[in-house]
């Protein structure tokens, strides 16, 4: 039986490892599901504010680097916080990084996702009564982090490619986990004309008639037929509603865990 090495040494005499300090398998688990979601989360957010540039400036805010931080909040971390961040920090990945969490360590530290997004949008004041101020950033955050999570999960998170978009995206994990050729995905992200609610339009057109088919036979079971308004034309699907991304991306997972048995 192969024997498990922890830093060169077996398990047993491995006494000073974080995993050895751990009092089971499941506490292991769980810390390093808590690194993945963190990681995810500041990944989106640095996406979604610099497409990952640690050099951008917003010349009508002054907001800088990859996280387009703001002068105003590298003082009140080093006040709050001890620190003796420089404003010139901010074009450093590894340290405004390190302002990130510590924001969030102080105002989110479930390191829940829309209070996070809200946080970085709107400041940690007056969480309340500004929420919905921040909606249709925390909206476009959760996108993001749910197309990450899907590479994370298929262990592509390395590959990540430098322009995360969700029509790319989809159709490679469709094509892949689906068995199904898909030529081409449309997403669109709008509001109903009455109501000003999020309503998404998502098309997903395939190459043949029979590949419709297939992904038909799959979805009819799928949470996406209850909770998404459902149009078939041609050799496309097309759906409206609202979190489209999350509902896909559910389907997709669930599909990938039933394929490989996760």
């Amino acid at each position: 039986m192969a024997m498990l090495l922890v830093d060169g040494k077996s398990f047993t005499e491995s006494k000073h490892t974080e995993f050895n300090k751990l009092e089971s398998i499941e506490d292991y688990m769980t810390k390093l599901e808590d690194s993945l979601r963190k990681r995810r989360l500041v990944m989106s957010i640095m996406y979604h504010e610099s497409r990952f540039n640690d050099s951008i400036v917003n010349e009508t805010s002054g907001a800088s680097g990859c996280l387009q931080i703001m002068k105003s909040m590298v003082r009140h971390i080093n006040a709050t916080e001890g620190t003796n961040y420089t404003y010139s920090d901010r074009f450093d990945r590894k340290k405004s990084e390190e302002m990130f969490f510590l924001i969030m360590d102080k105002y989110n530290p479930t390191y829940d996702l829309d209070t996070a997004a809200h946080v970085w949008y709107c400041g940690p004041y007056k969480m309340k009564s500004r929420w919905n101020l921040s909606r249709s950033y925390r909206r476009e955050i959760s996108d993001i982090y749910n197309i990450i999570k899907l590479y994370d999960t298929m262990n592509n998170l390395e590959n990540l490619p430098p322009e995360i978009k969700a029509e790319r995206v989809l159709k490679d994990l469709l094509s892949q986990v689906l068995d199904v050729e898909v030529f081409n995905v449309i997403y669109y992200k709008g509001r109903d004309k009455y109501t000003n609610a999020p309503s998404d339009i998502l098309s997903i057109s395939f190459k043949s008639s029979d590949d419709l088919s297939k992904y038909n036979e799959y979805i009819t079971t799928s949470s996406l037929c209850d909770d998404s308004g459902v149009k078939f034309t041609d050799n496309s699907v097309i759906y409206s509603g609202s979190n489209l991304i999350s509902l896909v991306s559910d389907m997709i997972l669930e599909k990938y865990n039933q394929k490989f048995k996760v």
